[in-house]
């Protein structure tokens, strides 16, 4: 670890004496015999060093010989009375330099003190670093040091550090790699000192849920600091209406207030916290609240097995980055990196404050000089590894995924994606001694996937818990001693338990211990307990002590085809209503199943009735919409004398021109159509305010020929949207290269084209037997939902040019279409494939319900055939009328 005597002086002044003089020395170094192994290389690697930068020979002994005049004594040298004096009295985390009686004593009370007395030593006198190879070092003919050198000093411990009043801004990400969100204001006090942290919003429009994801949250909205000691007041300003919220988990108690449209918040210990308005999930707000950074735990930049990446963003070639055996990743807070991450080695780790956000436009694997990574965090047959303190944000993938791994841990990691087929941590094929503890996860899919194999020792515990899905999905056929869930609070889910293997035989699983989860912060769930699919085979689920929310689906779902499920329920509740035999509840199971419920009935164990959503007096922000499209902006819509006055960048961006680019400084905002190039300064009545460019309501009829308009009774703004002739998708022709805006379902494989129909590029699909479900929703997507809602009811022409991309391709049709989820629907159209490049059209008329649709999808796909390998390009969505 780094030394972390930055800043400490050594008081060079006063009158000097030699260590060497001219290639000459009357000292000699001097280790205690019993001492501990360290102290013996730092003997050892002092005379190499003095040898080499003086030229002098320097002689080394213990300290059992005769003690000399001149002696430079190491650590604990017990029979040296000098040292023995300043050693009686050190504390463990305490070091000193100093001379005594004409000898120079370089101690401390453990390895770690010892180490950074001797770098300050090495830095100071011998002016190196610890890690300066020795046949590197310049050569000096004198070295010398003050007579009367007295330095003593002392590194805090993790305790100490830990109960210091501290409150840590990180550095911020960048607006261009990570979308930053304007619909809460956040700022934290600690004493006399306030920070303002900046929200992001990695994840922000519905690609890609299936159909039972329709009502999945689309943000995913955090913010991130550290503090330790003192209790800290977190601020919210809420920039949306609202009646009432809540701070989760409830459980912890935070205490609140609200005034007007701030809520407050105290926090006296690091935590992870989310903000809810309306029970409405789409306004969640993460807080992050992070223990500061130890100095042990952070690694020497300067070790060749270290990979550290500094605050900033960070492309790393390939997209990826691999954790070799006995290596370290560290990112510091602030640190952005670009990459998925392999971990198929023994004795690493990954640590930090910093992020992993998703490289691939797509789905796909990404190959590299690195190796290949099909997933954010991929360790396969790893040993003895940690992960610790970072986020993977934005996944298009599977989130962590272990194969075959043993004595993981998983530790304060947080996990933020929104996309299906994201799932939090899989555990495939094998899994030993695995632990995931004080880590956060929001997540569109399941959270954990314990998919098959041998399972010994797997535990999470102490986590907090959101998802779209499921939140427990044990999947295959399990042997070994099973898994345990413990101490978990959630406030978001789907289902609460879900066991599908989809139907390949039967599966066995021989403890799955579910216990003391708080679940009422989620207000509403799915089902509850789930199991499909799964044939014979002995099964066994404990769930014990867990509070859910009081509106539900249905509680016990066991399919027909399952036998072999010894399901016990100990002190379960739905709301207030505890889960038992005379409940009114619907337990049965099918023939060949049993549940038990005992009589325990605890509603404290559980965590009954933590939840509570506090109602304020309504609030209603001033809001910017853009055709029925909520905008946030980073300065808020403001009046003077009767102008109201709006920020222009987010909503002409709003309006699809393109290259929209503010210059704050010169305050001049330029953007384009495909009719003409506009530019817009901060002059005529435009005002620049907080590096805002600010325009008055008549600016949108003056320059862009649309209106817009200020609704007192609702307190909101509407511009309304520009008639747009040209193609709505977004890189429909593919010339900007793959994108994150078309996506496959279930990894189907997706490549970029030369062989295109006109311009340089098209897509191509590849689908063969051995993809994974290759039957299944195969073909491209594009999320348009947004578009109908801002266009509106009228007719729309969907259409693309599609081709066999070679013999090898069998499909002999394949449709174009809309689709709500994954599926196909009637709005499609299916023609004959060929050699020969052709055009697919459909005509699609749209009424007023778009204005609400959540999800809606532009789809080319659903071939026929084993092999599907075709290629389509010059997709477009044309409004018509």
């Amino acid at each position: 670890t780094s030394s972390g005597t930055s800043g400490e002086k050594l008081d060079l002044s006063g009158k000097m004496m030699d260590l060497i003089r001219d290639g000459s020395t009357e000292f000699v170094i001097v280790r205690n015999k019993e001492g501990s192994d360290y102290e013996t290389d730092v003997a050892i690697d002092l005379k190499a060093r003095l040898e080499k930068i003086t030229g002098a020979p320097v002689k080394l002994t213990n300290d059992t010989k005769e003690a000399r005049a001149h002696e430079i004594q190491i650590g604990h040298t017990v029979n040296r009375d000098e040292a023995k004096k300043i050693n009686d009295n050190l504390a463990a985390n305490e070091y000193a330099v100093v001379v005594d009686n004409g000898k120079l004593i370089i101690t401390g009370g453990d390895d770690k003190s010892m180490k950074k007395a001797y770098e300050l030593f090495l830095e100071q006198v011998l002016e190196c670093k610890w890690n300066t190879k020795v046949e590197d070092l310049p050569s000096k003919s004198v070295i010398q040091i003050p007579e009367k050198l007295n330095f003593r000093s002392k590194y805090l411990t993790r305790e100490e550090f830990a109960a210091q009043t501290q409150l840590i801004e990180y550095p911020s990400y960048p607006k261009d790699q990570i979308k930053w969100d304007y619909d809460y204001e956040v700022t934290v006090t600690q004493g006399e000192k306030t920070i303002k942290l900046p929200v992001y919003n990695p994840a922000c429009n519905s690609n890609y849920f299936n159909s039972t994801l329709i009502d999945g949250d689309v943000h995913r909205r955090f913010c991130e600091f550290a503090f330790s000691g003192d209790p800290v007041t977190v601020e919210v300003k809420v920039n949306l209406d609202f009646s009432s919220y809540v701070v989760m988990p409830t459980a912890d108690g935070i205490p609140s207030t609200c005034e007007g449209n701030v809520i407050r918040f105290t926090l006296d210990k690091p935590n992870e916290v989310v903000l809810r308005l309306n029970q409405d999930k789409d306004t969640q707000l993460i807080l992050f609240a992070e223990e500061p950074v130890y100095e042990d735990d952070i690694p020497d930049k300067e070790l060749s097995t270290v990979t550290y990446f500094e605050a900033g963003y960070h492309e790393v070639e390939g997209g990826v980055v691999n954790v070799p055996a006995g290596g370290q990743v560290y990112l510091e807070p602030g640190a952005l990196v670009r990459a998925r991450v392999i971990m198929n080695s023994r004795d690493s780790s990954i640590g930090g404050r910093g992020s992993f956000i998703e490289p691939s436009p797509n789905r796909m694997a990404m190959e590299s000089e690195e190796g290949t990574a099909s997933y954010m965090l991929t360790v396969s047959g790893g040993k003895n590894n940690t992960v610790s303190g970072v986020k993977f944000l934005d996944a298009h993938t599977f989130n962590i995924v272990t194969i075959g791994a043993s004595d993981l841990t998983i530790d304060n990691v947080k996990v933020i994606s929104n996309q299906i087929s994201t799932d939090g941590v899989s555990i495939w094929s094998k899994g030993t001694n695995l632990l995931v503890k004080n880590s956060f996860f929001m997540v569109s899919d399941n959270i954990f996937v314990y998919g098959g194999g041998i399972l010994d020792g797997i535990t999470v515990e102490n986590c907090t818990l959101g998802s779209d899905y499921a939140i427990f999905f044990p999947q295959g056929n399990i042997t070994g001693e099973g898994m345990t869930f413990r101490n978990c609070d959630v406030f978001r889910a789907g289902s609460f338990l879900k066991q599908d293997l989809g139907g390949v035989g039967d599966a066995t699983l021989p403890m799955c211990l579910i216990e003391n989860i708080r679940a009422e912060d989620a207000a509403t769930i799915g089902n509850i307990f789930n199991l499909a699919n799964h044939g014979a085979g002995e099964k066994k689920y404990i769930l014990r002590n867990i509070s859910l929310p009081a509106e539900y689906g249905k509680v016990m779902q066991v399919a027909a085809d399952v036998t072999g499920a010894d399901i016990t329920i100990d002190n379960v509740w739905l709301g207030d209503q505890q889960m038992s035999a005379d409940s009114g509840l619907n337990l049965s199971v099918p023939a060949g199943n049993t549940v038990t419920v005992t009589a325990n009935s605890d509603k404290a164990a559980a965590g009954v009735g933590v939840y509570k959503e506090i109602e304020v007096t309504p609030y209603q922000a001033t809001k910017v919409y853009v055709a029925g499209q909520h905008v946030p902006v980073p300065v808020q819509p403001y009046e003077e004398n009767g102008t109201y006055y709006v920020s222009a960048y987010e909503i002409v961006k709003e309006l699809d021109f393109k290259d929209v680019t503010l210059d704050a400084e010169a305050g001049k905002l330029t953007f384009k159509d495909d009719s003409r190039e506009y530019e817009v300064t901060a002059a005529n009545g435009n005002v620049m305010k907080d590096g805002s460019l600010m325009v008055p309501l008549n600016f949108f009829a003056d320059q862009l020929g649309t209106t817009a308009s200020y609704d007192v009774d609702i307190r909101r703004i509407t511009v309304n949207m520009i008639p747009r002739s040209g193609n709505l998708l977004r890189n429909g022709d593919m010339e900007q290269g793959m994108t994150d805006d078309w996506v496959t379902r279930w990894f189907s494989p997706m490549y970029l084209s030369e062989d295109a129909h006109s311009g340089k590029y098209a897509m191509r699909y590849y689908v063969t037997e051995d993809s994974y479900q290759p039957g299944s929703a195969n073909g491209i997507y594009q999320d348009v939902a947004k578009v109908f809602r801002k266009y509106g009811a009228g007719v729309y022409e969907l259409s693309c040019w599609v081709r066999k991309a070679n013999s090898v391709c069998n499909a002999t049709e394949v449709e174009m279409g809309l689709t709500k989820g994954y599926g196909t629907e009637s709005t499609k159209t299916r023609v004959k494939l060929t050699d020969e490049w052709q055009q697919i059209k459909y005509t699609l008329t749209v009424g007023n319900e778009s204005a609400n649709w959540r999800v809606a999808y532009y789809y080319v796909g659903y071939a026929d055939g084993t092999v599907k390998n075709i290629l389509i390009d010059d997709m477009q969505l044309v409004k018509v009328q």
